[in-house]
Parts: C-alpha cells; structure tokens; sequence
C-alpha cells in the first residue's frame, strides 16, 4: 500500500499548527507537540529539518517560536516531502541505487516503467499540491 511515512504526516500537522496561527502567535515544538499529541522531541526534530530547507526561520527571545520562511502560498507538499528526507519511490528497484540485489528482474522487468510513470504522476502532484490547499 502506497502512504505517506509519519514523519511527513506529522510535519504536515505542525506545518497546520503553524499556519492557523500565524497571525495570532508563534509556536514552539512543545505547543505543536502538545495540540497535536506528538512527542516534542520528534517534532522538534522535524521543525529543524524544515528550518535547515528553507521552510520555516525561528525567532529566539521570550515570544520566539517557529514562523514560515517565505510565502505559505509557495510551499508545496513536495518541498516538505524533500526537507524531511523522504524519498518517494513506489518500487525498490525505483531508488536512485537500484540494483539486482533490490530485484532479480531490475533489467528485463516489463512493469518497471509503468511503476516509474506511476512514482512521476504521484511526484508532479505532490509539486503541484500546495499547504494551502491542503489546510483550506
């Protein structure tokens, strides 16, 4: 079964956390982890990870916390896909170092480029599926 891996799922939500309060407050890893029942440490990490990408900036001091880095309206969930870390591959023999030792078949299977539209559909989407849209 095709899914999107935890981590991405729980940047998504404190990418959510974020955005409804944008305009009220910061929020730090403890608050996100808090609403969304997520443990701080896994979200601290993620929040970092998305800082490192470009994503998100932090503010330090008494108010500080985590903002977006640029305009939410161009981040897709692609990006956050790439900044945590993710590759998407829909088959083994799909990776980047695919070899025979993936699969036996890697050089005469007749389903490797069907699955390779496949895992290209799914990217062109995810570049075109923007926060926003998700959070609206």
């Amino acid at each position: 079964m095709l899914k999107i891996s935890k981590s991405i799922e729980y940047s998504i939500f404190a990418l959510k956390q974020i955005y409804n309060n944008k305009n009220i407050n910061l929020l730090i890893a403890r608050d996100i982890a808090e609403k969304e029942n997520i443990p701080t440490e896994l979200v601290a990490k993620l929040l970092q990870k998305m800082k490192k990408n470009g994503i998100l900036e932090s503010v330090q001091g008494k108010l500080g916390g985590y903002r977006f880095a640029k305009n939410v309206e161009d981040i897709t969930l692609y990006s956050v896909v790439e900044a945590i870390d993710e590759d998407i591959q829909v088959t083994e023999c799909l990776c980047e170092n695919a070899t025979e030792e993936h699969c036996k078949r890697i050089l005469s299977c007749s389903l490797r480029s069907p699955f390779n539209k496949l895992q290209n559909e799914i990217i062109n989407l995810m570049k075109n599926l923007k926060l926003t849209e998700m959070f609206n």
